[in-house]
């Protein structure tokens, strides 16, 4: 341990807890900066061993849930929120859409309140308590089969950093949205942050996106298989591999206005992997909040 540390450490006696923590993240956050504005080409750090010894040094990543209890109740609470967040919802009868829909167990949940609910993803995996529901197949970043003007409310959580044209899914979600109708957004983890890559089922270490190649990866997953979405699958799902700021210039769209814009989730935990390992993110043009900002929520109100 360096000294730096060892005298943080030495703090903890004497100084609140809250105190050591922030001197600790501040050390690590200038040293990152650091790091990250350096123009060097990265430098990939492709070794077995290295991959092992990562792979063993972290937990598995905690289990997202893809039974219907689960679904059941992250839908219960994300209806829950909304209902806080949107005044329009406390009034049964508004015609929403859900896009990315999933599973589909928010869109349920609103529905029992009164809501005419309409879902669309690009592939049907509702949960059978949802299949009674009107549902359409869609490519948000091709288009949306349904006339402009149409929806007082649209959401979507978990699919924007998914989606291949984030500019023409975001488009058409405000098309489809009715004049001071509502789009809400709530979607993570970002491509730059700790498990960007959405391989978390597979590889237990943070940042492999930049830690390893991607033929190094390819193998390692084809090896290991992949895990997600409840189910083994042959591909990563699709990353566009947006940015903060990419998307925050997308939503500042001249049809619309900007409610409330948030960083869901800010992870420090791991800045540790980041100066152990420095050329893996050196010359990528990484700003601090690129590679600690997880998620992002956003509510704009169509003009």
């Amino acid at each position: 341990i360096s000294r730096k540390i060892k005298r943080f450490i030495n703090k903890a006696i004497f100084f609140p807890y809250s105190e050591a923590i922030r001197q600790y993240r501040e050390y690590y956050r200038r040293k990152v900066i650091q790091i990250l504005s350096k123009h060097d080409k990265s430098v990939n750090y492709d070794s077995d061993d290295l991959f092992e010894f990562l792979q063993n040094k972290y937990p598995p990543y905690p289990d997202y849930g893809y039974d219907f209890y689960s679904s059941w109740s992250r839908g219960i609470e994300r209806s829950a929120r909304l209902f806080r967040k949107f005044e329009l919802l406390r009034n049964p009868g508004m015609k929403i859409l859900e896009a990315g829909c999933g599973d589909g167990m928010v869109g349920c949940a609103l529905r029992t309140f009164g809501h005419e609910v309409l879902l669309t993803d690009m592939d049907d995996w509702r949960q059978n308590k949802a299949k009674d529901m009107d549902f359409s197949k869609n490519n948000l970043s091709v288009g949306l089969s349904f006339n402009s003007d149409t929806f007082d409310f649209v959401f979507s959580y978990n699919t924007f950093e998914h989606v291949n044209n984030p500019k023409i899914a975001f488009n058409e979600l405000l098309r489809v949205c009715k004049k001071n109708g509502y789009v809400h957004l709530d979607f993570g983890p970002l491509y730059a942050s700790p498990w960007g890559l959405h391989a978390f089922g597979t590889l237990r270490m943070p940042y492999p996106q930049y830690l390893f190649s991607e033929d190094f990866l390819k193998g390692k997953l084809q090896k290991l298989g992949i895990l997600d979405l409840g189910k083994k699958l042959d591909n990563l799902q699709l990353l566009n591999k947006w940015r903060i700021k990419d998307f925050i210039k997308l939503f500042h769209n001249a049809n619309c206005d900007v409610i409330s814009f948030s960083n869901s989730d800010s992870n420090f935990s791991h800045l540790d992997m980041i100066v152990k390992y420095p050329n893996a993110f050196t010359g990528r043009a990484l700003d601090f909040n690129d590679i600690t900002v997880e998620g992002i929520t956003v509510s704009i109100r169509k003009r």
